[in-house]
């Protein structure tokens, strides 16, 4: 049996996510956030690689560290990073959006590989928000 205590549930009402929008991204957005983030991990630590959204290099991805991303073109972006092989994915960036980019290490046959997985915010938020003093 399961037993929760009510007073630690937060819940946020539509007016008040409306308004928290509005002060990230204004009245009308020109722009979506990604919230690119690597948590601390032992497996994996020494290996670090560069996130490129198509032919720019946004951020370098190294265990332990966050980074917030503004992306100011709307539609479909390919992040990718390389190791040993390259990795990517796809998002379709919508304005006013926000994203959570978890990103990692998988073990590989040298050096491992890099790992993207995009988290729904109400997992995403807490954990970028968890890793303080490492923005970069």
């Amino acid at each position: 049996m399961y037993s929760y205590n009510l007073k630690e549930i937060k819940t946020v009402s539509i007016a008040e996510r409306d308004s928290i929008r509005k002060m990230k991204f204004g009245d009308s957005p020109h722009f979506a956030i990604i919230y690119v983030y690597r948590l601390r991990n032992y497996s994996g630590s020494a290996v670090s690689y560069d996130l490129h959204i198509g032919d720019t290099v946004i951020c370098r991805v190294k265990n332990n560290t966050k980074y917030e991303i503004k992306v100011f073109k709307e539609g479909e972006i390919e992040l990718w990073g390389r190791t040993e092989t390259r990795a990517s994915m796809t998002i379709d960036v919508k304005f006013g959006q926000e994203y959570y980019l978890k990103c990692g290490v998988k073990m590989g046959l040298a050096i491992g590989r890099p790992e993207f997985n995009l988290i729904d915010k109400s997992q995403g938020k807490p954990e970028y928000e968890s890793m303080k003093g490492r923005t970069q």
